[in-house]
């Protein structure tokens, strides 16, 4: 690659940043498959700004991520870290970010996934819930069915008794009232024959009483007319 063409299409340096760990395409001979990009920046004694790459297999590398002595990442394997300078790969890492949208358009996809999951989860709890307050529902309905089964059953054996009951309590009542009513005739029966009684009496006591008078009074006539 041209290093002036790659400076004139180089974006800013802190724009490569958010590549960072990220997966990139390489036109490395014999690595076919993405690179993770590890490092941007300066070398010890080096004007260019390099990057550092994990090339994620043994010995398809330079290094362990040091250069001269000086450690900037490390690697999966002993010889798998390289530096390119960033202007020799501007174009790939350029496509890089244009991609990288797409990337995290993925990851809020995966994001509202896991909400979703999450949600969805929560949901199943919920059902979960409601599934064991609904037994138990009909666990406590089964048993109101049994009291009120027997309940039943006991009211079947009970209430011919009742009517029974009922039935002499009416004819106790009946009866009472008769008594009653022939209570009411004897009394009067009786009231009648103590006031005939008593009238007879003071018949005979005024018929005595004026028998006895008329004697009387004749003798005190007479003793005033001696």
């Amino acid at each position: 690659m041209d290093p002036q063409k790659g400076n004139i299409s180089m974006k800013p340096i802190s724009s490569y940043f958010e590549l960072l760990d990220e997966q990139i395409q390489l036109p490395i001979e014999g690595i076919n498959h993405p690179v993770i990009l590890k490092y941007i920046g300066y070398l010890q004694s080096q004007p260019t700004l390099y990057c550092g790459f994990d090339i994620l297999e043994p010995d398809m590398g330079k290094n362990n991520g040091s250069y001269n002595g000086v450690k900037y990442f490390d690697t999966k394997f002993t010889n798998s870290g390289l530096f390119i300078p960033l202007y020799k790969i501007n174009d790939e890492l350029n496509a890089a970010l244009m991609n990288k949208p797409k990337t995290v358009l993925q990851n809020k996809n995966i994001e509202e996934m896991n909400k979703l999951y999450t949600e969805v989860n929560q949901q199943k709890m919920q059902l979960d819930l409601l599934k064991t307050e609904k037994e138990n529902l009909v666990e406590v309905i089964d048993k109101n069915q049994t009291l009120i089964n027997e309940f039943e059953n006991m009211m079947n054996l009970v209430e011919p008794k009742l009517s029974d009951c009922l039935a002499r309590i009416k004819m106790l009542e009946d009866k009472n009232k008769e008594l009653l009513d022939e209570n009411h005739d004897l009394k009067a029966q009786i009231r009648h024959n103590v006031d005939s009684e008593f009238k007879a009496e003071e018949s005979d006591f005024d018929m005595d009483y004026k028998e006895n008078l008329t004697p009387v009074k004749l003798k005190s006539e007479y003793k005033l007319i001696n």
